[in-house]
């Protein structure tokens, strides 16, 4: 670029080379434009195109755009200035709270130029201040990958383009997402929500000549910051109806991994009414799993047979008979027990499906047995119709390992039976509280994809989980939701007896409640153990305190003394 001397070329030397400049009415700064211009060429190696930022000048000053002697007017109301389909073409970005920002010079002499938001890569860039005293350039320290001359660190400066950004944005069809985001060293919230949106949605590492107004219209938009959270908001066009891994794909995909993020948590999923109703939801709700069981204004009591590995088929259905004559309601399989040689799957299934048909004929009461029925899809539904050939009225799957295909695969046989959705390795996402994604926004897309019952946290259990999360959660699966019908939460993993008017009092009496230690380590056996289960859950009930109950029953007495 420039003469042969090498000397800073002059304004028509840059127009015939394929550089482009902002006229504006009152503001001139053609020279240290003209300078940067030629200092930025000298990187053309790197094949970057450098990005002009505009600040601190008033928009009324900006009156039009030049493009190679063609101009068009601007019109402050719209978001992107008008695009030319033609050689030169020039996009301008319009950011009220980041100034103007545009494209100055083409990469190559490209015949094309193009204001697509970049957002995964740190791009090298001029910065141009501007107020109402001076015009000079500002130097700014740099921040790249990429590497730069001295001459360039002089002027050079990172510069992301908050086209992702709308702080006036209001979301009306979106899908909108909460994060809690902490940016990686050297990156401000705003800039690294930038990269959050474009990577999830129309964005890319580097500029692309395919992009389009129309594309641009899809790409997500930032619209509130809040100190460390922020909320996006998802045009309902870039998800497929009905397909929960397509919708994890975009909101919950590569955006974890990103460079620009340190921490990176999706908090909440907020799903607008269209994108809702093109899912199943549960076709087995709450109130039908009352309905199957007949009971009212309690909790049901359950447990997961333990240990939850080595027992045979044989040896489980003479523990189902002990607990379920006992007066339990529910059983189930633990995460890890699927069909193996110890234990298969059809054998485990037929014993204890006899036992239930059992406890029917000898008192009049259905009970629950969730047979594990975690494969390959293709085996989860041979296994799924297995149970109901045989009388079976729930399946359990573990949803996090089986995956939302596989759940949504299973749902829409429309088998007529109770989907109990284990979480099992749902920690390795939900654990830490400033990465991953939140326990709330799996129960929201568990519910969309229709699950019956749903392990959601207890608060005073073994496992870990914030109550005010574990609330939440229980406060949407009961809730009414597009007319999806309610899904029962369950509360699992380190209760006993004393635990219960702890549980009743947070969760309330819509919840499946099972127990596995605190049932099989009762000291007087399986039986005491379900007894004392059904007294704690009595008592609380009636609002009467463990300790006073105990006194008349003594398998609750017992349990309070063993779990003091």
């Amino acid at each position: 670029m420039g003469n042969a001397s090498g000397d800073m070329p002059g304004r028509d030397d840059l127009h015939n080379r394929g550089a482009y400049a902002l006229s504006m009415s009152k503001v001139h700064f053609l020279p240290e434009l003209f300078h940067l211009l030629y200092v930025l060429r000298q990187i053309e190696r790197l094949h970057i195109i450098p990005v002009l930022h505009l600040e601190g000048i008033p928009q009324e000053q900006f009156a039009q755009v030049e493009c190679c002697g063609s101009s068009k007017s601007w019109s402050p109301e719209a978001r992107l200035v008008e695009t030319w389909n033609e050689p030169g073409m020039v996009k301008l970005r319009v950011a009220e709270e980041d100034g103007i920002y545009g494209y100055a010079v083409p990469e190559r002499d490209s015949e094309i130029l193009h204001l697509n938001p970049v957002v995964e890569k740190e791009f090298l860039s001029a910065c141009i201040k501007k107020n109402r005293q001076s015009s000079n350039l500002s130097s700014a320290s740099k921040h790249s990958n990429f590497g730069h001359s001295n001459t360039l660190n002089k002027y050079a400066k990172t510069i992301y383009i908050m086209s992702y950004v709308d702080l006036n944005y209001l979301p009306r069809n979106d899908l909108v997402c909460e994060f809690y985001l902490e940016p990686a060293k050297g990156l401000s919230i705003k800039e690294a929500a930038e990269h959050i949106a474009g990577e999830s949605s129309v964005g890319t590492w580097t500029e692309v000549s395919t992009s389009t107004p129309r594309i641009r219209k899809m790409a997500a938009k930032v619209f509130s910051i809040k100190g460390n959270h922020v909320k996006i908001a998802y045009p309902q066009e870039l998800f497929e109806p009905g397909n929960m891994p397509q919708i994890m794909s975009s909101i919950a995909g590569n955006i974890f991994g990103m460079k620009a993020v340190e921490n990176l948590r999706l908090k909440d999923i907020n799903f607008p009414k269209d994108i809702a109703k093109s899912f199943k939801g549960p076709e087995v709700g709450l109130d039908d799993l009352r309905k199957i069981t007949g009971i009212k204004g309690r909790p049901i009591l359950g447990t997961i047979y333990k240990p939850k590995l080595g027992l045979n088929p044989k040896e489980m259905e003479e523990l189902a008979y002990k607990v379920y004559s006992a007066g339990l309601d529910y059983t189930k399989d633990d995460e890890n027990l699927t069909s193996m040689g110890f234990n298969r799957f059809e054998d485990r299934v037929h014993r204890i499906l006899g036992v239930a048909d059992r406890i029917r004929s000898e008192q009049g009461r259905t009970v629950i047995y969730a047979a594990n029925i975690t494969a390959p899809a293709q085996e989860m539904l041979k296994r799924a119709q297995f149970v109901k050939d045989h009388g079976g009225k729930c399946i359990m799957i573990d949803i996090m390992t089986a995956g939302w295909s596989g759940l949504q695969y299973i749902r829409e046989q429309n088998l007529g039976l109770i989907i109990h959705a284990h979480r099992a390795m749902h920690a390795a996402m939900t654990r830490n509280p400033k990465h991953g994604i939140s326990m709330l926004a799996i129960a929201k897309a568990a519910r969309l994809c229709g699950v019956t019952a749903l392990h959601a946290g207890t608060v005073v259990g073994k496992m870990e989980g914030p109550k005010e999360e574990v609330i939440a959660i229980d406060n949407f699966l009961k809730s009414d939701f597009y007319g999806m019908k309610k899904v029962m939460p369950i509360a699992s993993g380190g209760l006993h007896p004393r635990l219960v008017p702890d549980l009743l009092k947070i969760l309330g009496n819509d919840l499946v409640i099972t127990f596995g230690g605190g049932l099989w380590g009762h000291p007087g056996g399986p039986e005491s153990g379900v007894r004392a289960i059904r007294q704690a859950a009595e008592a609380a009930v009636q609002r009467i305190l463990l300790e006073e109950y105990a006194k008349t029953h003594t398998e609750l007495a017992e349990a309070l003394k063993q779990w003091n």
